[in-house]
């Protein structure tokens, strides 16, 4: 597989994965929904189109990296599960 297709389609993973997560916490009302929702968004968003755009295009083009693309999964992830823990230790509670 060429590399610079490789790497495209590992940022477009972390990048769709980030927003879907994102979205899965705005849906359950873990931490900020707004904002998680607004961020989820734009990231799904942004990876549905650069997928249009990679099969689509005839010629090559530029698209812009974002860093977090890559660490926000597992920060999404760490929430998620935190945010499930903090709740079924509030039930258990009262």
């Amino acid at each position: 597989m060429d590399p610079e297709l490789r790497d495209f389609m590992i940022y477009v993973g972390a990048l769709g994965l980030s927003g879907l997560l994102l979205l899965v916490l705005a849906a359950l009302g873990i931490g900020n929904r707004a904002i998680n929702g607004i961020i989820g968004l734009a990231a799904a968003g942004y990876a549905g189109f650069l997928l249009y755009k990679d099969f689509t295009a005839t010629e090559p083009y530029e698209y812009q990296k974002f860093f977090f693309a890559y660490i926000m999964p597992f920060i999404a992830l760490y929430l998620l599960v935190k945010g499930i823990m903090d709740r079924r230790k509030a039930a258990a509670q009262g």
